[in-house]
């Protein structure tokens, strides 16, 4: 082997030599650490000093400010005075009634009677608490449907299902569900979760004549039916018996019927003669018969009565009146 290409082959393998150690020297080194809080909660962040150290000063930043110190155990921003507290055994921080805008990257730097300690960056998440809710899609296909898992959350959400006790190989927040002929009871559950808390929803599925109901909501809803029934009959004849007006047992009174002679006077001796007619119209008497209504009290009888009207004339007859 000629020297150029031993040159060539010693070069090559010390670049991989370089590059595998360089991997190596990077996989030995740890991530900067997470940590997940709860809204509303309180979360501890590790100063991350793994032996004793003589400590001359510490600061904890979020941001470009400087939010607890040595002398500010209890925070110096606004955003963190009174909600921060620096544990002076270990220097960890902890944080309590945690807020959204609080997620970000928390700077520790300690400095030590030796020197300056490598800084720790450590990256806070802040979370709300999830809950779930289910809701039922019906399909145009007997004993099917689509189930929905809501959650007051967009982000960072996992979703898991069971039927039973029994875990579905389904991961997102829908869930297409179809049962046989006679299946009842069927309970499927999702399980929504984020990095800090979990939540379940359920609902009971059934295929059959009364879909998703089951017998005590049956007798239930008869008996419901029945008592309803019988309160609107009641009703019905209470207000019917009400409003029937008492029938009032009267008796027409009879009418009382009265007959009157009327007669008039002779006519006198008249200067103007009269021709033999005309006199002897005038000479007849005239007959008037009238009608009266008499009012009778109840239960008394209607007498008869007669009345003889004259106009200064002879008595010719027998004028009457009749009054029935």
């Amino acid at each position: 082997m000629s020297t150029h290409r031993r040159s060539l082959y010693f070069n090559y393998a010390l670049s991989v030599c370089i590059a595998l150690l360089g991997l190596l020297a990077a996989s030995s080194l740890s991530p900067d650490p997470v940590v997940n809080g709860t809204v509303g909660e309180s979360v501890l962040l590790p100063a991350g000093l793994s032996q004793p150290a003589r400590i001359t000063g510490v600061q904890w930043i979020f941001g470009k400010d400087v939010i607890a110190d040595e002398e500010n155990i209890n925070g110096i921003t606004a955003q963190f005075r009174n909600r921060v507290h620096l544990n002076r055994n270990d220097w960890s921080l902890t944080i309590t009634q945690l807020r959204a805008e609080d997620s970000g990257g928390y700077h520790r730097d300690i400095e030590t009677a030796d020197g300056q300690l490598p800084a720790l960056m450590i990256t806070l998440h802040v979370y709300e608490k999830i809950s779930a809710e289910m809701e039922r899609k019906p399909s145009n296909e007997t004993c099917s449907a689509t189930l929905l898992c809501t959650t007051n959350q967009t982000k960072h959400v996992s979703y898991r299902w069971k039927r039973g006790d029994q875990d579905l190989p389904e991961y997102a927040g829908m869930l297409e569900v179809s049962l046989s002929s006679g299946e009842r009871g069927v309970i499927f559950t999702c399980v929504a979760s984020n990095p800090v808390s979990e939540a379940a929803a359920s609902i009971r599925e059934s295929c059959g004549g009364l879909s998703n109901i089951v017998p005590w909501q049956i007798y239930a809803g008869i008996g419901g039916i029945s008592l309803l029934v019988l309160i609107s009959t009641v009703i019905t004849a209470v207000v019917c018996k009400k409003k029937k007006p008492k029938e009032a047992v009267t008796k027409t009174p009879e009418q009382s019927t009265v007959y009157a002679q009327i007669e008039r006077q002779t006519a006198q001796t008249n200067h103007v003669e009269k021709s033999s007619d005309a006199q002897q119209s005038d000479n007849l008497p005239m007959t008037v018969y009238a009608t009266v209504n008499l009012k009778q009290a109840p239960g008394k009888s209607c007498e008869t009565q007669y009345d003889t009207v004259k106009f200064n004339r002879n008595d010719e007859g027998s004028p009457y009146q009749q009054i029935l």
